[in-house]
């Protein structure tokens, strides 16, 4: 296990996404969740141990709407300073999402604290700005806006 391999695997089952954290009604805090899927246990468990145990491996099970589904391991990092220290060592070698990463190293605050005592961190957080970033080569935006071509042409 190397930090490339884990930023291939990142780069195409992966996703960062903000969480709002909200009290009394309103939006305080966006938390970030780095998270990696698999339906592989053994590579998201390398993953984690290769991360010296940060983060924490969740399952999703089949739904009653899909019971043929298989089960996804989710690999999840909540905490600021191990989401700092995996996009700080996985950029150099990402490719699809290195946009989007270099924009939450310069624009999103890692500093670790409490909300009630810190304030409103990470409320000008430009959120649009975040998601604005297409890591999906699949989308209907990707779609509209290119022409798809054969490699072979």
């Amino acid at each position: 296990m190397n930090w490339e391999y884990i930023a291939g695997f990142f780069d195409g089952e992966g996703n960062l996404q903000m969480h709002p954290i909200r009290k009394d009604g309103k939006i305080r805090a966006y938390q970030l969740l780095t998270r990696i899927y698999s339906t592989n246990k053994e590579v998201i468990e390398k993953i984690k141990d290769f991360l010296g145990g940060k983060g924490h491996i969740y399952i999703k099970k089949a739904s009653k709407n899909n019971p043929d589904r298989n089960i996804v391991y989710e690999f999840v990092i909540a905490k600021k300073e191990d989401s700092l220290f995996f996009l700080k060592n996985i950029i150099p070698y990402s490719v699809i999402k290195r946009d989007q990463i270099n924009y939450l190293l310069t624009n999103f605050d890692f500093s670790v604290g409490h909300i009630s005592r810190r304030g409103h961190t990470n409320i000008t957080f430009d959120l649009d700005k975040f998601r604005s970033f297409t890591t999906r080569k699949n989308t209907d935006k990707f779609i509209k806006t290119h022409t798809i071509k054969a490699l072979t042409e």
